[in-house]
C-alpha cells in the first residue's frame, strides 16, 4: 500500500511521525499526511461542505488539519477551474493582504463618536480604536498604528466610506487599487452599543474586550476563529470562577 511504504520510508525521519498507524507531518505541529488518491476529494469535500466554499478552500490551503507537497498549488488550481469561484469576488490568499476598512458612529464619549476598524478577508482578524474625527489623518494614523505596524502593510484598502479613505494621503500609505462594499462590521456595530449604554464612560476600555470576543469566536464563513487563522493556534482563555 502507498500509505504503508511512505510510513516505513519516513516513520523516523522528522518532521514525519507515525501515531497510531496514520503518518502525520509535524513541523508544528501535526498534520495527517493525504495520499495522492485522497487529495482530490479532500479539496471537493471542502469546497462543497461550506457556505463560503472559496473561503474554506483557501484556508485548507494555509492551515492546518492535511498536508502534502504542492497543496497550495493544487487547491489554486482547484478555485481557477471552478466555474462557481470564478463567477464571486475573489478575496487574498494571504494574511492581511485584502482589508476593510469602515467607520461606525456611536452615541459620543469624551468627545469620541466614532470607532474606525479593519478588517482582514481572509482571517476575519479586526482591529479597532475610537476616534473623535473622521478626517483623513485620523483615519491613516489609525491605518498606520494598527494595521502596517503589526500587521505588514496591506496590497488593497477596501472602504465604505468615500472621501475619508479616497484622498492623497491614504493613497501613499497603500496605493489604493480600488473599493468594494461589505458589511462584515454590523455584529461588532451592535456589540459596542450595547457595551457603550451600559458603560457610556469607559469606551476606550470596552473596545479591546469586544475586539478580543470577535477574534476568538468561530466566524461563520471560515468555520474557524480569526484568532486560529492569524495564530494557528486556539487562544488561551481565563475564565472566572462563579461557583
Amino acid at each position: 500500500m502507498y500509505v504503508t511504504a511512505i510510513m516505513n520510508i519516513w516513520k523516523n525521519n522528522p518532521p514525519f511521525q507515525v501515531e497510531n498507524g496514520q503518518l502525520f507531518y509535524k513541523k508544528t505541529h501535526a498534520r495527517v499526511i493525504i495520499n495522492a488518491d485522497e487529495q482530490l476529494h479532500i479539496i471537493k469535500m471542502t469546497h462543497c461542505g461550506s457556505d463560503s466554499s472559496i473561503e474554506a478552500l483557501r484556508f485548507l490551503s494555509s492551515y492546518k488539519s492535511y498536508f502534502w507537497y504542492h497543496m497550495s498549488d493544487d487547491v489554486r488550481d482547484f478555485i481557477m477551474r471552478c466555474d462557481s469561484c470564478q463567477r464571486v469576488n475573489s478575496t487574498s490568499l494571504k494574511v492581511f493582504n485584502q482589508i476593510g476598512v469602515d467607520i461606525m458612529t456611536l452615541s459620543e464619549v469624551d468627545g469620541f463618536k466614532y470607532v474606525v476598524v479593519g478588517i482582514d478577508y481572509f482571517t476575519k482578524w479586526s482591529e479597532a480604536r475610537p476616534i473623535k474625527d473622521k478626517s483623513a489623518v485620523t483615519v491613516a494614523w489609525f491605518l498606520y498604528d494598527e494595521i502596517i505596524c503589526r500587521h505588514g502593510c496591506p496590497k488593497i484598502q477596501i472602504s465604505d466610506q468615500g472621501r475619508e479613505f479616497v484622498n492623497k494621503l491614504n493613497d501613499e500609505l497603500f496605493r489604493l487599487t480600488g473599493t468594494k462594499h461589505r458589511h462584515i462590521i454590523r455584529k461588532l456595530q451592535s456589540v459596542l452599543q450595547d457595551n457603550v449604554l451600559q458603560w457610556p464612560y469607559i469606551l476606550q476600555g470596552v473596545l479591546p474586550g469586544v475586539l478580543f470576543a470577535h477574534r476568538t469566536a468561530q466566524h461563520s464563513s471560515t468555520g474557524y476563529m480569526p484568532f486560529k487563522m492569524l495564530y494557528q493556534r486556539d487562544a488561551t482563555v481565563v475564565y472566572a470562577d462563579c461557583s
